[in-house]
């Protein structure tokens, strides 16, 4: 993406993320293949955004609990990273570009280019880099491990 923006970071407080899920412009949506196999939520489902006072989705999967069921996830003991965050930004001439749209068809269509770009990228992130290790320093192999993505 050239132009674009995308930064990654570790997940440390759930509560950020879930209030950053209500205000966020454009609303999540799950995807990976570890959203069925492990929630049973179908990815390209929406976030479920929860009311005021409740635990939504998000903060209860990073907080290692099924969001569906409440169950707790099988994660391993001394997991030291909740999760991360990648954010994908378009470059800025992309959203004056979708700003100045003449109409609300062409706007839309150039953010669905985003969403599907940003896709590719994530099918993309999740065959080739987003794995798991096992042991001091991956010693004990390399396992590849379906992802769940909010």
């Amino acid at each position: 993406m050239p132009g674009g923006l995308v930064s990654i970071g570790k997940v440390d407080d759930s509560a950020y993320y879930e209030d950053y899920a209500k205000t966020a412009n454009s609303p999540g949506r799950w995807y990976g293949q570890g959203c069925e196999q492990m929630f049973g939520i179908e990815p390209g489902t929406l976030l479920n955004i929860p009311a005021e006072g409740e635990r939504g989705e998000l903060m209860l999967a990073l907080d290692g609990i099924n969001p569906r069921t409440g169950e707790a996830l099988q994660l391993p003991k001394n997991r030291s990273v909740k999760g991360y965050d990648v954010t994908f930004s378009p470059p800025k001439t992309f959203s004056v570009l979708a700003s100045l749209a003449p109409d609300n068809s062409l706007r839309d269509q150039l953010w669905q280019a985003h969403r599907e770009a940003v896709d590719a990228t994530l099918a993309w992130m999740e065959k080739e880099i987003m794995v798991g290790r096992r042991g001091h320093a991956g010693r004990d192999g390399t396992v590849h491990q379906s992802v769940a993505v909010a």
